[in-house]
């Protein structure tokens, strides 16, 4: 079934597609923002900290975890951190700052020379960091943070069942991993539901620049052919390069683009998407914008009717970004379905 014989049919799939290339203008707009301000490194600090404060101790051990030299090597400055942590570095860093602590070292002589009453289990480990990081959750008032490290220790010394000091810490780093994994599994969606926002934001701002109006847009694709058919055809050409490109913008991979990488794309995906502005000869762009292009010239306006034409520009900007916010793969994976039932 040729979807370009069906008017309304390829009206609205002309429209999804000029949704979809919107979403991934934005989506540049919000990783060159992302990559300047280093936001994934700040969100992830952010929500570290709030898991890690200790108010029993009067310690913050994700600002700990930061301060140490493995972790601030891999920050550009103190307020960019690096959002690059794997599970496996998190796990043997947090072992090492939560054992090396000053709170800490100041009171192992009482595991040596003190009274024992208050020790539920003797310390012989040989492994140093197994010993401190043992010595932490023995020594530090009992909190929901220390009580998780205990838990993992614990949990890593039944795993071993008396298997050397080697495999007690392999287990503890297993049990400290699998928190990170999941802690970062759930930072994805808190993230997503962030740049839901600041994508709408962006559509609104880049739809009143370039007239990135979804209703005047439908208005065109129902009385041009030719130009629906254009973008239809350009998206079938397109559809592999575009899908990668949408792909490696996922909030799940993004952040291993670097800054320069974005702008070449960002200039690569805008040179495309001219030409088809223009071989389609779309209604957008910074030419066509309210600043450009008064209402009341537009085809069929009359100037009576300034309101209630404003009313229907201001909507259909909201629309697109409404459209934004979802993301570009949305709007691909609902495209590729399309096509599929058409098949």
């Amino acid at each position: 079934m040729d979807i370009s014989s069906i008017p309304f049919l390829a009206t609205a799939i002309a429209l999804v597609i000029s949704w979809a290339m919107f979403a991934i203008l934005c989506s540049l707009f919000q990783e060159g923002i992302a990559q300047v301000i280093a936001d994934r490194g700040r969100f992830m600090k952010k929500y570290l900290l709030a898991q890690l404060q200790d108010l029993s101790n009067g310690i913050n051990w994700g600002s700990m975890f930061y301060l140490h030299g493995t972790i601030d090597l891999l920050s550009r400055k103190i307020n960019k951190p690096t959002s690059d942590i794997s599970p496996e570095l998190f796990a043997k860093t947090i072992i090492e700052v939560v054992g090396s602590a000053h709170a800490v070292q100041i009171r192992i002589p009482e595991l040596k020379d003190g009274p024992r009453e208050f020790i539920d289990d003797e310390n012989t480990y040989k492994h140093s960091a197994l010993y401190n990081y043992k010595a932490a959750t023995q020594l530090l008032k009992p909190s929901d943070v220390v009580g998780f490290f205990s838990q993992a220790l614990k949990d890593a010394e039944l795993k071993a069942a008396g298997a050397d000091e080697a495999t007690v810490y392999n287990h503890l780093t297993e049990n400290l991993t699998k928190w990170f994994t999941e802690f970062t599994e759930r930072l994805q969606l808190w993230y997503k539901k962030k740049i839901r926002m600041r994508l709408f934001i962006i559509g609104i701002l880049l739809g009143v620049l370039l007239n990135i109006d979804s209703l005047q847009l439908f208005n065109f694709y129902e009385q041009n052919p030719e130009s629906r058919t254009t973008v239809i055809r350009y998206y079938e050409s397109h559809a592999k390069q575009l899908t990668d490109l949408v792909n490696s913008l996922d909030s799940n991979h993004a952040s291993q683009i670097k800054a320069d990488s974005i702008i070449k794309t960002a200039k690569a995906f805008l040179d495309s998407a001219d030409k088809l502005k223009i071989a389609a000869s779309l209604p957008v762009g910074f030419e066509n914008s309210i600043f450009k292009k008064q209402l009341g010239d537009l085809p069929g306006a009359a100037k009576h009717k300034l309101f209630y034409l404003w009313l229907l520009k201001i909507l259909g900007i909201l629309v697109s970004g409404f459209a934004a916010s979802f993301g570009a793969p949305f709007w691909f994976d609902l495209l590729r379905k399309a096509y599929t039932q058409k098949a």
